[in-house]
């Protein structure tokens, strides 16, 4: 599993989930859909999103995707 990856990975095994601000931010990825998108389909986890809104720079409200890993038998 290549780096980039293993650090999305790792960050929502502890945080439970991720946006795209958070893994520019601490894991150092700027496309996260395309992280994802590995692991979903070139390492097999099932990762879901949900639509959450944040507030933006000027106080405006915005919708981002926060990723997080299903549990499969209590484990994620």
């Amino acid at each position: 599993m290549d780096r980039q990856c293993r650090k999305v990975l790792d960050y929502m095994r502890t945080y439970k989930t991720i946006t795209t601000y958070e893994a520019f931010k601490y894991c150092g990825v700027s496309r996260l859909s395309a992280r994802v998108w590995d692991l979903r389909h070139k390492y097999g986890y099932d990762i879901s999103s949900t639509p959450m809104k944040v507030m933006d720079r000027d106080g405006a409200y915005t919708s981002v995707s926060a990723y997080y890993l299903e549990e499969k038998n209590g484990e994620v």
